[in-house]
């Protein structure tokens, strides 16, 4: 999509029209000088001459001393003696006072007014902008040339100045392939102070906005910020606001907080205070208040001061303090007092800023913290401040409030846990009211095992064991195990712990899930009885989510323990509904010819029937492995009523056995009447 203007209204930059813009200094100052100059007549016109003399040293390729002499011999119409001339020709440009020429050449100081006289030369030479040869001249090529670009805009402010219409020259440079290198070309021309059409500027804005917000480039997103900031200020501003004010902690964010600080100086802090204050940002806060300050540190403290009054996180306020102390100390002691203090900022804010604050106001600070102890939810936090208090307050004094603490019924059981654990494990305070809390009162595992193990003697420490694995339920939270192996890892060496008990409770426990009490088996099933193992094995051996291959191995535990109730069960494989090839793997571990025979004909008969005649060779080979004889009988009890090749089912019997059952199941000879 290429732009098209028509007669649109064109940007007025609010110092243009004071007459202020770079563009409108240089003419008044060329004017006055030139004015100057011409009061005393010089021979020759010094504008065109400072005017071709821009033009050669920008676009030309000849030595400041040859642009010099090629200018002086232009304007020699009189033919006057050469050298004569020249020093007249430098007389006259130094008393301009925008050069400085002599014998070795000529210069403008002002590299600014080498572009405006370059700019107005090309104007003369092009008056008018419409024609193919100015159309060569302003082409974006032209203006990747760092030296001549400053040239070509002025040639299209000089343009502007004469009353031609800019516009499609303005176009052409805004055409879709070209539009984002050309926007550096619109900022510098509105900088100097071309008026750019409004509809122009509006699409580039836009497209400066939204490359900015999308560049992953720094370098880049930089450029068009301060490119966007360049052709309207305020909206820059604004665009860095809502940029800033984005939640995240993303590099991008922290990179338009800092554009909008040296951009928008005091107009910007409401947006860099809520930049400051957001929790969400983690390191990129401190990385923003480096650079500021580096930019500004005044500046940087004074939006401090303005983050610090709308600080309402207790860890966003403890960093912002940080900052601070480094100018102020006795200030940013304050406001850690003040925070530790705080119930609203936090309790592990509230800790660290006491941990800041404790160097300078030591006695303060353990007052606060003996003071805000009990009010402590957090038991990290709870603790940590227990470990200050043991580092810097006198230990009967700790000692004293921890017990008041544990004594004290009405406070939550875990924290008054804490204090007596700490008063014990820290202080050297007797175990006892560890065991008596846990006893009393449902702790966690952790907590009721430290307490176990501090008091391996006490009576009470079968029962707060008990009570851990006893407050799980069937179909409720499903680590009764693991909360069993824990206790065995930690206190199991105890001889008032039991885990085998805990783990035949689960067993015996038909509510429980299936597959915990299965597990439940494994782990314990050494410690057992063979009596509970037999017990346990043929009730999951009955469970309806007890799969086949779980059948077996609950069949072959029992019979390495007890040989008759362990073929009971493999007996039940004659009747359960599984499939033919677990019945032979039951039939090969059952340790009863009886019931491995009879699992033989059934899988044999089932195999045959359904065309699985490897299964049912595999069957009739096992039971004539297992008994010779009766083997004979079950081949032909299995194929008698088979329409089937019963060879290949007997290749596994011994020759003189397959021609025996061949015999027997082949029809009898017919017999002749006669």
């Amino acid at each position: 999509m290429s732009f098209s203007f028509g007669r649109v209204p064109t940007e007025q930059p609010d110092h243009e029209a004071h007459g202020d813009t770079p563009f409108q200094q240089q003419r008044a100052l060329a004017d006055r000088c030139l004015t100057a100059a011409r009061a005393v007549e010089p021979p020759f016109n010094p504008q065109s001459v400072l005017e071709d003399l821009a033009h050669d040293l920008v676009f030309g390729r000849a030595t400041p001393v040859a642009v010099l002499e090629q200018a002086a011999r232009r304007e020699n119409t009189e033919a006057e003696d050469p050298e004569r001339w020249l020093d007249t020709v430098i007389a006259v440009l130094n008393r301009i006072g925008l050069v400085i020429a002599d014998r070795d050449g000529v210069n403008f100081p002002d590299q600014g007014m080498l572009a405006h006289f370059a700019g107005a030369c090309l104007a003369r030479q092009h008056p008018s902008p419409d024609t193919l040869a100015a159309r060569a001249l302003v082409r974006l090529p032209k203006f990747r040339d760092e030296r001549r670009s400053p040239a070509l805009i002025a040639l299209v402010a000089h343009w502007q100045h004469l009353g031609c219409d800019v516009e499609k020259v303005i176009r052409r440079l805004a055409r879709p392939w070209v539009r984002k290198p050309a926007t550096g070309a619109f900022v510098e021309m509105r900088r100097y102070g071309v008026q750019l059409p409004k509809q122009l500027v509006d699409h580039v804005v836009n497209y400066l906005k939204r490359s900015a917000r999308e560049s992953a480039k720094p370098a880049e997103r930089t450029e068009r910020v301060l490119e966007l900031h360049a052709l309207r200020p305020e909206e820059a501003l604004r665009f860095l606001a809502v940029e800033v004010r984005r939640q995240g902690a993303g590099p991008k964010r922290a990179a338009f907080a800092l554009l909008l600080f040296e951009l928008g100086r005091e107009a910007a802090f409401p947006a860099l205070s809520d930049f400051m204050v957001d929790p969400t940002l983690r390191g990129r806060r401190a990385d923003f208040w480096g650079e500021a300050c580096v930019h500004d540190r005044a500046l940087a403290l004074d939006l401090l001061d303005l983050a610090l009054e709308g600080a309402y996180d207790g860890a966003v306020r403890n960093e912002l303090t940080e900052f601070l102390a480094l100018d102020d100390p006795e200030r940013a002691d304050r406001l850690y007092l003040t925070t530790m203090d705080d119930p609203h900022s936090g309790e592990r804010a509230r800790c660290q800023a006491a941990m800041k604050a404790r160097p300078r106001h030591h006695a303060q600070v353990v007052e606060g913290l003996f003071e805000h102890l009990v009010s402590f939810q957090q038991r990290d936090v709870r603790r940590d401040v227990m470990r200050l208090l043991l580092e810097h307050a006198p230990k009967p004094r700790l000692a004293a409030e921890l017990v008041r603490y544990h004594q004290n019924t009405a406070r939550r059981p875990e924290l008054r846990f804490d204090a007596a654990c700490f008063h014990h494990s820290k202080l050297g305070g007797p175990p006892e009211p560890m065991i008596a809390i846990a006893h009393e009162n449902r702790l966690d595992l952790d907590d009721a095992l430290t307490a176990v193990k501090a008091n391996p003697r006490d009576r009470r420490v079968a029962e707060v064991c008990d009570e851990q694995v006893r407050r799980h339920k069937p179909g409720g939270p499903t680590n009764v195990l693991d909360v069993i192996k824990k206790i065995e890892r930690e206190c199991g060496h105890l001889n008032a712990v039991n885990v085998v008990r805990y783990y035949a409770e689960v067993l015996g426990d038909s509510e429980w899930d299936y597959d915990i009490r299965k597990k439940a088996l494994e782990i314990a099933e050494s410690r057992f009885t063979t009596a509970e193992v037999v017990r346990f094995c043929q009730v999951l051996f009955d469970d309806p989510k007890s799969t086949p291959p779980d059948k077996l191995g609950h069949a072959e535990t029992v019979q390495k323990r007890d040989r008759t109730m362990g073929v009971a069960l493999f007996r039940e494989f004659l009747r359960i509904d599984v499939d033919d090839r677990t019945r032979l793997t039951a039939a090969e571990k059952v340790d009863d010819r009886r019931v491995r025979l009879d699992l033989c004909e059934l899988v044999a008969a089932s195999a045959v029937k359904a065309g699985e005649a490897k299964l049912g060779r595999s069957a009739l080979t096992l039971a004539w492995e297992t008994d010779q004889d009766k083997a004979l009988d079950l081949a032909v009890r299995v194929l008698r009523d088979l329409t089937v090749d019963h060879e290949p089912l007997l290749r596994d019997f011994r020759t003189k056995d397959r021609q025996e059952v061949l015999r027997r199941l082949a029809p009898p000879e017919k017999t002749n009447p006669a």
